[in-house]
């Protein structure tokens, strides 16, 4: 079951990671076109930037912390098979 709900955490989150990035990207993009000052352009740039910056960092604390999860997990099995043996 636990299995299940990680798997399923996982899947969402990483949709919602690439929701962020589609929507950062198109929204600056929208600003970029029709940004009327090259302020407004800057600012639809930074906003692209940003927005990807953003979804790459959450996706990879997100892929971090899961790959420590499943080592530790490791680690706990192998010494509970060390703590039965003995």
């Amino acid at each position: 079951m636990l299995r299940k709900l990680i798997t399923l955490y996982r899947v969402v989150f990483l949709i919602w990671c690439s929701l962020i990035l589609v929507g950062t990207l198109l929204g600056g993009l929208a600003v970029v076109i029709e940004g009327s000052t090259p302020e407004e352009r800057r600012t639809g740039v930074g906003l692209i930037l940003g927005g990807a910056f953003l979804s790459v960092v959450l996706a990879g604390s997100f892929a971090l912390a899961l790959e420590n999860n499943e080592s530790l997990r490791k680690i706990a099995e192998k010494l509970s098979e060390g703590d039965r043996r003995a």
